[in-house]
C-alpha cells in the first residue's frame, strides 16, 4: 500500500517529515493541517497482551531532566491545529463514555498536590496575565446554559454535603443583610441553621427545623444589576426572569417538602420593615 503525497504526486510507504520539508512543510501535524482526512502512515494496532507488555515495562519510569528538557525545547512554540483538537476531544469522550473519569474518587496524594502547588506558584505573572486574558477572551460572548446551571448548583451543594468540616464561618458568603437578620434572632435565641442544603438547593436560614427564610438582595428585584449600561432592555429582563424563576423553583420544592418559605427583600442592610414583611407572609414564629 502506498500513501500519496498531495504535493508531488509520488507514492511512498510512509510520508514522513523528511520528505515534507522538501516542499517547504516542516511537519506531519503542518501537512494534515493542509490536507485534512489524508493518510500518511499505515495504521498499526498492537494486540492487547502487547499493550500491556509495555505497560509494564513503562511504569514506574520517569524521564531524566536531560530528556524532559529536550522534550520541551521540540515542542515549544508549537500549537494545535483545529483538527488535532477536535480528533483529541472525540477520543476522550470516547474514553469518558466507555471507561468513565480516570481520577473520579481517587486522591493524588500529598507529595503530588505539594508539587503542583509549587509550580503553580513559580509561574511568573506574565504568564498568569496571559492565561487569564486566553481564558476570558474563550469566554466573552458565551452564556451558560440551564442545564450548566443546575449541575453547577447540584455539584456545589453535594460538596457542602460532604465536606461539613470544610466550610467553616469564613468559607461561605455572608451579606450584611445576612449577618443583621443572625443577629436578630440571636438576640431572640431562635435556633437556626445557615445555608443549608435541602432538596437540591440551597437556602439561606433554616428555624425550628420548619421554617425557611431567604434574604433576597437587590439581584431578586432590581434589573439594573444584570448587564452593563450599554446592554438592551431585554437582556437585563433576561437575567432577573432567571433569577426570579429559580427563586419560584425554591418555594415551590421546599413547599413539597413539607417547609414554609418566607422571603425578605433587603438592600444593602437588613430594613427596618424586615419583621413587617415576616408578618405580611404570616410568619408566626416570633
Amino acid at each position: 500500500m502506498k500513501f500519496i503525497c498531495r504535493e508531488c504526486g509520488r507514492g511512498f510507504g510512509q510520508i514522513t517529515g523528511k520528505h515534507l520539508k522538501t516542499h517547504g512543510i516542516n511537519t506531519v501535524a503542518e501537512y494534515l493541517a493542509k490536507y485534512p482526512g489524508t493518510e500518511t502512515v499505515r495504521a498499526r494496532r498492537d494486540s492487547p497482551e502487547t499493550l500491556e507488555r509495555k505497560r509494564i515495562a513503562r511504569t514506574g519510569k520517569q524521564h531524566s531532566d536531560e530528556a524532559k528538557a529536550k522534550i520541551g525545547a521540540k515542542h515549544k512554540g508549537k500549537k494545535r491545529t483545529e483538527q488535532e483538537i477536535d480528533k483529541w476531544r472525540a477520543s476522550y469522550k470516547e474514553y469518558l463514555d466507555e471507561h468513565g473519569s480516570p481520577m473520579l474518587g481517587k486522591d493524588r496524594g500529598a507529595a503530588f498536590k505539594a508539587k503542583m502547588s509549587a509550580i503553580a506558584k513559580a509561574r511568573p505573572k506574565e504568564m498568569v496575565d496571559a492565561k487569564v486574558a486566553q481564558m476570558l477572551a474563550a469566554r466573552r460572548g458565551s452564556k451558560t446554559t440551564p442545564e450548566q446551571r443546575e449541575r453547577y448548583s447540584a455539584a456545589r451543594i453535594k460538596y457542602m454535603i460532604e465536606n461539613p468540616d470544610k466550610l467553616g464561618p469564613t468559607k461561605l458568603f455572608n451579606t450584611r443583610p445576612e449577618l443583621e437578620f443572625e443577629k436578630e434572632l440571636q438576640d431572640r435565641s431562635v435556633p437556626y441553621r445557615k445555608n443549608v442544603p435541602i432538596g437540591g438547593y440551597l437556602y439561606d436560614f433554616l428555624i425550628n427545623d420548619d421554617l425557611i427564610v431567604e434574604i433576597d438582595g437587590p439581584y431578586h428585584y432590581d434589573k439594573n444589576l444584570y448587564g452593563s449600561k450599554t446592554d438592551p432592555e431585554s437582556m437585563k429582563l433576561e437575567g432577573l426572569a432567571r433569577t426570579q424563576a429559580k427563586d419560584a423553583k425554591k418555594d415551590k420544592r421546599a413547599s413539597e417538602l413539607g417547609y414554609k418559605m418566607y422571603r425578605i427583600k433587603v438592600g444593602g442592610k437588613l430594613p427596618d420593615d424586615w419583621y413587617q414583611q415576616l408578618l405580611e407572609q404570616k410568619w408566626f414564629y416570633f
